[in-house]
């Protein structure tokens, strides 16, 4: 079981930085970008067991890299 700070780091990186890193990257049609950011959140999530954003994570980069 991981450390509930692990976790909430975790998260708190995917709020702070990542979210507002995809909205930005989408705004300026820049899918390298958002394809980096959305593959983070999927890798991040999954290592800390949480599976559903995992998966919708990973239905945001397979919509950025079409």
């Amino acid at each position: 079981m991981l450390p509930l700070q692990v976790v909430d780091e975790t998260l708190q990186k995917v709020k702070t930085d990542q979210l507002p890193q995809i909205k930005a990257a989408l705004a300026d049609s820049d899918t390298h970008a958002a394809h980096f950011a959305t593959h983070s959140i999927k890798g991040a999530s999954a290592t800390i067991g949480f599976d559903s954003l995992s998966a919708a994570a990973k239905a945001l980069d397979d919509l950025v890299r079409l």
